[in-house]
């Protein structure tokens, strides 16, 4: 599609600059579920000699709907990760 890389430019430089991610919708294919999803901004990282180590691009996060949720959080241990004032949690059974 013509200017999707400005647009995806934009954004990434946008969300980096505010220290904010976004939360889509997200649709892999057509005729599939829709899913929840948190776009984190990931700069790019250079090493010494200039050589890309991480492109710049978006990490998707899939999260969870509030139905699909079937952990007793008072009866296994998880942890609280929080990045860029949001909060994602690990839990382990």
């Amino acid at each position: 599609m013509a200017g999707s890389t400005k647009v995806f430019t934009a954004l990434l430089e946008r969300c980096q600059a505010r220290n904010m991610i976004a939360l889509v919708r997200l649709v892999v294919r057509q005729r599939t579920s829709v899913a929840l999803a948190a776009l984190v901004p990931q700069k790019e990282v250079l090493d010494e000699t200039n050589a890309q180590m991480l492109p710049p691009g978006f990490l998707v996060y899939h999260l969870p709907f509030a139905g699909e949720l079937t952990v007793d959080f008072c009866s296994h241990s998880f942890y609280l990760f929080f990045y860029l004032d949001f909060v994602f949690i690990f839990y382990f059974i």
